[in-house]
């Protein structure tokens, strides 16, 4: 005769099987699933902030050309008088070209000069400068950055 007890056991254990594996399958499952969305959620923002560092050092980059040119115009007040021909520096490799601004830029007015103004650009960053040459004496002793404006 058959023990009706170890065949009731035997029986409910076979039925069970693999019911773990289940369990487990739902939960690594459920894990890379996050992992993924980790995975994805950093590489975005990697490159989001990548994206950022290549942006600004761009506009650093146009941004000193510009500065080079206003140096260089203001040293020689030959340089952004009415009638002037435009000027172009190069900085690293940066083409930055400069115009009188005002009609009346450097113009002579009364024993002196007048102050020049001077719009620098490249092709992101356009400033206007004016220069303040004390009549001529003194080229571009002091200046005043008029506007700036940067379209990257």
């Amino acid at each position: 005769m058959i023990n009706n007890r170890s065949f009731r056991d035997k029986r409910s254990l076979q039925d069970e099987r693999g019911a773990a594996l289940v369990a487990v399958l739902g939960v690594l499952t459920i894990a890379l699933l996050l992992l993924t969305a980790l995975t994805t959620a950093v590489w975005v923002h990697l490159r989001a902030g990548n994206s950022y560092r290549v942006r600004t050092e761009r506009i650093q980059e146009h941004t000193d050309a510009v500065d080079f040119a206003f140096n260089a115009m203001r040293n020689n007040n030959t340089y952004g008088r009415v009638g002037d021909s435009p000027r172009s520096w190069t900085y690293d490799g940066i083409t930055v070209t400069c115009n009188p601004t005002d009609s009346s830029s450097g113009e002579t007015s009364g024993v002196g000069r007048k102050d020049r103004t001077v719009t620098c650009s490249t092709s992101i960053i356009t400033g206007t400068i004016r220069f303040f040459d004390r009549g001529g004496v003194a080229n571009g002793i002091q200046s005043e950055v008029l506007s700036w404006k940067a379209t990257p």
